[in-house]
């Protein structure tokens, strides 16, 4: 048939005809790069790469919250052994509230559709002096507050997980707190030699006060009843 001859077609029927086009070509695609495929272009499998990295930075921060709980229970022991009973109160806590802190994480790991699965590193360090233990401590909790999980929560916002950003933010607040108390346990080593003295711990996020003269937990609001006594 001529060119002129050729019937017109109304502006409807050629948007129909592209939509047709289009759909056909997605097919295609799919047919060619099925969604198992490293190849194919589909917004879920990017949106799991992505994720995939909050993933592993909560393998990496339930990996450090066990060991650094495991470390405090047992440098509790040696500050214990040492003399320093009150010291040894602060170390239980500090033990409980990573303790809370590695169960928020493997929740969050989880939820994600992974498996809490502790790394061969960081291991748990030994046991030194007690105050060296102190140190140990407390250098790892400023790193944590000021590096490692501000990163973490940053990437977790990006990923729009909020169940992790929450987790981790949770966590570097209660690492605040901690840093303060060994901090001060660390400057005035004479002063825990006092005989021991209650810490309180908050089960739903591992906030850590000294004094329960709150009635809510500044970090989750959640209720004063859910603070554990630890000594």
């Amino acid at each position: 048939m001529p060119a002129l001859d050729r019937p017109s077609r109304d502006p409807f029927t050629r948007t129909r005809l592209v939509i047709y086009s289009a759909a056909a070509a997605v097919a295609l695609i799919g047919t060619l790069w099925p969604s198992s495929s490293p190849l194919a272009p589909s917004a879920a499998h990017a949106s799991l790469l992505a994720s995939s990295k909050t993933i592993e930075n909560l393998q990496a921060a339930y990996t450090s919250a066990m060991r650094m709980g495991e470390a405090a229970r047992q440098f509790a022991a040696r500050a214990e052994e040492d003399g320093y009973p009150k010291l040894a109160s602060l170390l239980r806590a500090t033990a409980r509230s990573r303790e809370i802190h590695s169960g928020l994480f493997a929740a969050a790991i989880k939820a994600a559709g992974a498996v809490p699965t502790l790394a061969a590193e960081p291991k748990a360090p030994k046991s030194g002096t007690t105050a060296e233990n102190v140190a140990t401590l407390l250098a790892q909790a400023k790193d944590e507050r000021d590096n490692t999980l501000p990163k973490f929560t940053s990437q977790a916002r990006t990923d729009r997980n909020t169940q992790a950003a929450d987790a981790l933010r949770h966590a570097r607040q209660g690492l605040i707190e901690h840093a303060r108390l060994l901090g001060e346990a660390s400057e005035n080593l004479d002063a825990m030699k006092a005989p021991k003295s209650a810490y309180f711990v908050h089960t739903p996020c591992g906030f850590l006060v000294e004094k329960l003269d709150i009635q809510r937990c500044p970090v989750c609001f959640g209720k004063r009843e859910d603070f554990q006594s630890v000594d």
